[in-house]
């Protein structure tokens, strides 16, 4: 039987197994198409249609990247503090612009000394002193700023003294004698080492300042301005008398 009437394309007719080869013309086999009809009515986003080809592996991994750079921003801000600002400490800026900051550390040291805490020179000097300054100011209690005036003759800088003043500032118009030789302290440290003084190193032991050099009209030599009492002072000028 013949099935020449078919003249199907890659059928070969000359065997009989009927087997199936590639066309010799090089045209494929036609095309079929189910035309359901279109319909116009369904939305033609991009949008819609990128996030609709996308498989749950590509969702759940840009989640992970958004999540991770999200956790390592937070760990930055959080690894990154501001400078200057010390845990549980106090920051204060003063007058000159520079600003002063106290530890917990510094803040657990005293702002009085005990003269067990003073060598025996400190205590010598630093007494007569305060004895000098409550007999000026006629008060059991001198001032801080009565203090910087009889310190006149030492190269003390506003600098120091504005630090000074902050790091006392809750007894600065009323200084007892522990408090007196706590400024002192300070005092001696920044005029000797030429440094701002912080609260901690009130507790640091420091030679005694002393006043800037006069140079004498007599002989021409290099005195120092020695702080003298009323009485010594008065009994002085009997003698003289």
């Amino acid at each position: 039987m013949s099935f020449d009437w078919l003249n199907v394309p890659g059928l070969d007719l000359s065997s009989g197994d009927q087997a199936e080869k590639r066309p010799s013309n090089g045209l494929g086999p036609p095309s079929v198409s189910f035309d359901f009809g279109i319909n116009t009515a369904a939305p033609h986003d991009s949008s819609f249609w990128d996030q609709g080809s996308r498989s749950h592996s590509d969702t759940t991994l840009s989640y992970r990247n958004n999540h991770s750079n999200t956790a390592a921003d937070n760990a930055t801000n959080v690894s990154s503090p501001q400078k200057d600002n010390p845990p549980n400490g106090e920051v204060r800026t003063l007058s000159g612009g520079d600003v002063y900051a106290e530890s917990p550390e510094d803040m657990q040291v005293p702002l009085s000394l005990s003269q067990n805490q003073l060598t025996h020179e400190e205590i010598r000097t630093y007494l007569r002193w305060y004895h000098y300054i409550c007999l000026r100011t006629h008060g059991k209690l001198v001032r801080l700023n009565d203090v910087f005036r009889f310190l006149t003759n030492f190269n003390l800088s506003q600098k120091v003294k504005d630090r000074i003043v902050e790091i006392f500032r809750s007894c600065k118009n009323a200084l007892n004698i522990g408090q007196f030789f706590a400024v002192l302290r300070l005092v001696s440290r920044a005029i000797i080492y030429g440094i701002l003084p912080l609260r901690r190193m009130i507790l640091e032991k420091a030679p005694v300042p002393k006043p800037r050099p006069i140079l004498s009209s007599e002989n021409h030599e290099e005195v120092y301005e020695e702080v003298e009492d009323d009485d010594s002072s008065a009994k002085t000028g009997d003698q003289k008398v």
